[in-house]
């Protein structure tokens, strides 16, 4: 699930991911990389890193494997989708409820022993997910399958200022699947489908 390219070729990093149930249906899968702090942090679909055990969230400091809780490997229960580096707070989202045994509605912020939620109960809808996220004059969009933000109406897109969420706009139609930032402080957001969505946001005021 994770591989990288080194003076003489690709290699896999220690005995890289493993899911506890593999099967054709069941594989361990890597769907966000973030590099930090001399380390890189992965998150996905995963049970075990290099043979430790780390549920859906792990690091490597570039010779070994581990988990970002010790205790039993804890992550969270459910896909990570994509993580990001806001202000300094290592950010993983995805289709998750729980972080680290802390209630966490889709995302969290981990902290070097422990998760923490981003506002007191994150997004909610039917089957939640966030699949992307952004930095955006100063405050971290993230966009996926939604409905509210904190109890705050917010469709498919919402932004939080590092205090409190806040829709983004009227929202995106469709779900999304991931964001891009264009030159000139706009957001395009593309999503279901195969189409792109016509989003182009600039902070709402």
């Amino acid at each position: 699930s994770v591989t990288r390219r080194g003076p003489t070729g690709w290699s896999t990093p220690g005995s890289g991911l493993n899911y506890d149930y593999t099967t054709d249906f069941y594989k361990p899968y890597a769907f966000a990389l973030l590099p930090m702090a001399d380390q890189l942090f992965v998150g996905g679909e995963f049970s075990q890193a290099g043979g430790i055990e780390a549920v859906r969230a792990a690091r490597w400091d570039g010779s070994a494997w581990s988990s970002l809780v010790d205790e039993h490997g804890l992550g969270t229960d459910g896909y990570v989708f994509t993580n990001l580096d806001y202000r300094g707070d290592l950010i993983f989202a995805g289709s998750f409820d729980d972080a680290g045994g802390v209630s966490a509605g889709c995302i969290a912020s981990f902290h070097g022993d422990h998760w923490e939620p981003v506002g007191e109960h994150g997004i909610t809808g039917v089957f939640p997910r966030i699949r992307d996220m952004v930095e955006f004059e100063d405050d971290l969009v993230v966009a996926g399958c939604f409905t509210a933000a904190d109890g705050i109406p917010a469709v498919n897109v919402a932004r939080w200022d590092g205090q409190a969420w806040h829709p983004f706009g009227a929202g995106v139609s469709a779900p999304v699947t991931c964001l891009h930032e264009l030159p000139g402080g706009e957001i395009v957001a593309a999503g279901h489908g195969g189409k792109r969505i016509p989003c182009r946001a600039s902070r709402p005021r």
